[in-house]
């Protein structure tokens, strides 16, 4: 259960406080708790209300990294990656992934035979660990005639054929972070939402604890701990300044756009697409809920606090160049039925490209506070394994990667409702479904509707649902909260899927 309780909170003492609730946030609340630490999140708004939320639904494994022959990195992604299948088989499945072969570049028969073969190697000690249905199948090439079998869209002009291997996708990005809290609270630790850090305490060049407000009462409580971590994604920065000083990489963003379009999947696997043309990156077009889930547009980022929804500019020129990569799908712009878009670490300011890694930062290695470190992701899927970076610079002297506790495996919740179809709630009698959601509320720190209807389930992953659920959520509550914000407006946030 997820208690909100800050006064009551605010009586212990913590370590580490972790500022931010996005999914780094939260695994890293997860990794201390199931290591014996005791630590405290303080988010100031929802948890995963951001980037988090808007992620693309793919835990990628290293076939990315294999790319640039990096060994060690692909072969960190397999294992995270078979982590999320094995710890959220509930919520994580296994996709096949499609790349057609066109003769550019690395995309050539040969070189993505051998990059096969070697994720299938490093994913091999993985797959052994997990239940059948969640272990992922050898990765294979197909001749021109079978990726058209699969894919007729393809362009025929030039196709070399393909090759396809196996990531995993996410059933649902707000339910697994709520699910990685529920299992963090489990084990002792304490997540709260709307409480504001405001200031950083410090004795004697050590972190003490920090300030924060209540945003939902203007209480100000302070909460006493021996570090504090700083996950608040783009906002990282500014805290990391308020703080302490700048910091290297902090801020500079890359602004992530994704879009659900109102048409099926083009298959059951998700398809890779590159347009040609000067400076293009691969699009995947994957199923989600019966519906084509595609991206990932990059563009420059400005540097503003919060990121808009993407402009009209930026959806033209997605579709524009999703069209120029598959021309048979003849994509229009009034398909589109929600965005997604965040920000994320980029190589250099004003950049369109991703950073290699993501940023951890000690102050007290640069001569601010002892046992503030600073963090920002670049992939929802490495969240995890960046939280035992964490906790190894902050307890290295007892860090043991394999130090978690006896009987700190996750137990699954059991939703009264299903989350992810919102059929049953508008089905259900009033008695049944009234009890389904004040459990929901009350065992998930519930303050607002839109916390509810957008990050506890994924009723409104179809915006024509929104209304006749946020009436039917409404009556049954009683709560005279504002209907949800349009999720499409909540761009910007703490770590983000590519």
């Amino acid at each position: 259960m997820i208690t909100r309780d800050p006064r009551e909170a605010a009586r212990r003492a913590y370590d580490p406080i972790i500022i931010g609730g996005g999914i780094y946030g939260a695994c890293l609340a997860l990794e201390a708790a199931r290591r014996g630490l005791r630590p405290v999140l303080l988010e100031r708004d929802d948890f995963g209300g951001a980037t988090s939320w808007n992620t693309g639904r793919i835990i990628h494994g290293g076939i990315r990294y294999l790319q640039r022959l990096d060994l060690r990195a692909a072969r960190a992604m397999a294992r995270e990656r078979s982590w999320f299948l094995r710890h959220f088989p509930d919520l994580v499945r296994p996709v096949p992934f499609v790349l057609p072969l066109y003769g550019r570049g690395l995309k050539r028969p040969f070189v993505l035979r051998a990059g096969l073969a070697l994720n299938d190697r490093l994913s091999r000690p993985h797959n052994r660990k997990l239940r059948r249905d969640r272990r992922l199948p050898r990765g294979r090439m197909l001749g021109p005639r079978q990726a058209l079998g699969m894919f007729p869209q393809l362009r025929r002009e030039g196709l070399l054929g393909a090759g396809t291997w196996y990531d995993a996708m996410l059933e649902s990005p707000q339910r697994l972070l709520i699910e990685v809290l529920h299992w963090a609270c489990a084990l002792g630790a304490v997540a709260l939402n709307y409480l504001a850090v405001e200031e950083l305490l410090v004795e004697s060049g050590r972190v003490t604890g920090v300030r924060a407000c209540d945003s939902l009462n203007r209480e100000t409580l302070v909460f006493r701990g021996a570090a504090v971590v700083n996950c608040a994604g783009p906002w990282a920065g500014g805290l990391a300044k308020k703080f302490d000083r700048d910091v290297a990489g902090l801020g500079h963003a890359v602004f992530l756009t994704k879009a659900l379009l109102d048409r099926p999947p083009l298959a059951e696997a998700a398809l890779g697409v590159e347009p040609e043309r000067p400076g293009s990156h691969v699009y995947f077009l994957c199923p989600c809920r019966g519906r084509l889930l595609v991206g990932g547009h990059h563009s420059a980022w400005s540097g503003e606090a919060r990121a808009p929804a993407p402009s009209e500019a930026i959806l033209r020129a997605m579709i524009d160049d999703l069209n120029l990569a598959l021309p048979a799908l003849e994509l229009r712009r009034e398909e589109v039925l929600r965005t997604y878009s965040g920000l994320i670490p980029a190589g250099r300011r004003g950049g369109t490209r991703f950073a290699g890694k993501e940023i951890v930062h000690e102050h007290g290695g640069t001569g601010g506070p002892e046992r503030l470190v600073s963090v920002w992701g670049i992939k929802y899927s490495r969240a995890r394994l960046v939280a035992e970076q964490v906790l190894r610079k902050l307890y290295a002297g007892r860090w043991q990667e394999h130090g978690c506790r006896p009987g700190s495996e996750r137990r699954p919740t059991q939703p009264p409702l299903d989350l992810h179809d919102p059929g049953p709630l508008l089905r259900a009698d009033d008695a049944t479904a009234g009890t389904a959601l004040s459990r929901v509320a009350e065992q998930e720190a519930v303050a607002r509707l839109d916390d509810l209807l957008l990050r506890r389930t994924d009723w409104l992953c179809d915006p024509r649902m929104e209304q006749p659920v946020t009436d039917r959520a409404r009556s049954l509550l009683e709560w005279k909260a504002a209907a949800p914000s349009r999720p499409g407006a909540q761009t910007s946030g703490a770590d983000s899927s590519q």
